[in-house]
């Protein structure tokens, strides 16, 4: 009985739709692997329209080679961000991330000397240095490479800073909570963006492929950097198993609160909001009169073409030393950032060749403000279930219900 049960039509279309549509609920790398691809396809035909003015100021090869090596000064970071202020950019995101003071020894010295010669003014009642004071106080506000970085960021319009989720495990402080800034720049996570009618079925989907909260340290800007700052958003991506970036986190679940990525924190302030008046809907992330889709992850897919001319490059050192015109920048958007040294991150879009780390955010920030946008609808996974199940009881009840001939037709 049970061998002629299992060795029946019914039973075995019935388990192979089971099987289908597990592959199609849990990570399945070759069918993962050609949903991509076709993804490819049609994402390398698709036209965005164009986005508002951007520029890319880069830290390149011909910088490197003319300033030295990276990590430079920060006073010269400070002065291109003034210089780019000045020359009223609407927007300045600033892809470099400063999570410590910088060691200045000196500085240090400087100051040593000028409390030396303090003490030794007021236990004599006279100076018995033969440097003024206000020698000391300009060496030491010429020294001081983070004031100058402070300032700069402060005096500039609507920048932005850059944090990262560190993949590997750092010292931690025994703190868990999240700090101030990072807090005004999150929002509470109530699930918002997830329909409420399927909500239970996606959430087991979600932890099924690994989309559960995000647990790992948070490599921010030091507080007196940060709290100059319009804004902080993070700079991560997500790697398919190929190797290839489709996607961009626009929100991150971690501790209880909605990260936003750096890329969309950028969008915010050029549109003159904030983060508090995004919309989340469902499939739909709403900034004013833009809407961006998302899926119950809160990522969004980008086109894989990432040919725009609308985003003029400028190498830093140009910028800096002025031999560059600088209208090019009033009202533009302007992304500051690493393109060459071994300090650079490179990632592989699926046009194909590697680009710098910010060059994507270039094209994905640009993409994000175009007219038009590249979507998985939100409902496409269960319409492709539905579809599985009706062919499958199709082929359970109604098949074997007719002649041949007709059966061939249908």
């Amino acid at each position: 009985m049970i061998k002629k049960i299992l060795g029946s039509n019914f039973f075995q279309l019935a388990l192979l739709t089971l099987a289908v549509v597990l592959v199609m609920l849990w990570p399945f790398y070759p069918l993962d692997h050609l949903e991509s691809r076709y993804h490819d396809l049609w994402a390398s035909r698709f036209t965005t329209g164009e986005s508002p003015p951007m520029a890319m100021v880069a830290i390149d090869d011909k910088s490197l080679q003319a300033i030295g090596a990276w990590p430079w000064p920060r006073s010269l970071v400070a002065q291109t961000i003034e210089r780019l202020s000045d020359a009223g950019a609407q927007t300045l995101a600033v892809m470099l991330l400063y999570s410590h003071q910088s060691p200045n020894p000196g500085l240090d010295e400087i100051r040593k000397l000028q409390e030396i010669a303090r003490e030794q003014k007021q236990s004599s009642g006279k100076s018995v240095s033969a440097i003024p004071d206000a020698a000391f106080t300009a060496a030491e506000k010429r020294l001081d490479q983070d004031a100058q970085l402070i300032s700069a960021v402060k005096s500039a319009k609507n920048i932005i800073l850059p944090f990262r989720f560190a993949r590997t495990a750092i010292p931690s402080d025994g703190n868990d909570r999240l700090s101030g800034m990072l807090v005004i720049n999150s929002l509470k996570d109530d699930d918002t963006a997830v329909g409420t009618r399927i909500k239970p079925l996606r959430e087991w989907i979600q932890n099924q492929r690994g989309n559960n909260d995000l647990d790992l340290p948070i490599r921010a800007p030091y507080k007196e950097l940060a709290g100059k700052a319009g804004a902080i958003g993070h700079l991560n991506l997500i790697i398919d198993p190929d190797g290839i970036v489709r996607r961009v986190p626009l929100l991150i679940k971690y501790k209880g609160r909605l990260l936003p990525s750096f890329a969309l924190q950028t969008v915010i302030k050029h549109k003159f909001m904030n983060l508090k008046k995004v919309k989340l809907g469902q499939g739909s992330l709403q900034i004013g009169d833009l809407d961006l889709p998302i899926d119950p992850s809160y990522r969004m897919l980008f086109p894989a073409s990432f040919d725009r001319p609308e985003i003029k490059t400028y190498s830093f050192v140009d910028v800096l030393n002025g031999t560059v015109d600088i209208k090019g920048f009033k009202d533009s958007l302007v992304l500051l950032g690493l393109t060459g040294g071994e300090y650079a991150r490179f990632y592989r879009p699926a046009a194909g060749n590697e680009i710098s780390e910010t060059a994507l955010f270039s094209s994905i920030i640009a993409g994000m403000l175009s007219p038009r946008h590249i979507s998985r609808p939100d409902w496409a996974l269960p319409m492709e279930i539905m579809v599985v199940l009706y062919f499958s009881v199709f082929l359970m009840f109604v098949i074997p219900r007719v002649n041949l001939s007709t059966g061939g037709l249908i």
